[in-house]
């Protein structure tokens, strides 16, 4: 599936950002309209596509997936990236949380 989901890029650390929680919920919208039982299992995101054979597929347009994974810029790494949103916590939960 070749989502059309728009994401933050940071162009000085070169990272595509995204909400796990945003693309589930577009997942679970898509699916549960033509392949229901695909819900809550477990998927890979591979890369970007090109716009321009993203736009084709929207349109009927599309190639074979042999043919699509070819325009397909994979990703590299991929992180989890966690925050500790900070504040006042108990003394004995403090320094574990760091």
């Amino acid at each position: 599936m070749a989502l059309g989901k728009t994401c933050k890029y940071c162009s000085r650390c070169e990272l595509i950002l995204m909400h796990q929680d945003e693309l589930e919920a577009e997942l679970t919208y898509s699916f549960s309209k033509f392949a229901p039982e695909a819900i809550g299992n477990e998927y890979l995101v591979l890369g970007t596509i090109e716009k321009r054979v993203w736009r084709k597929g929207v349109k009927g347009d599309g190639a074979e997936v042999g043919e699509i994974l070819k325009h397909v810029a994979d990703f590299k790494k991929v992180y989890d990236l966690e925050y500790d949103p900070g504040g006042w916590y108990p003394a004995d939960e403090g320094v574990e949380r760091r």
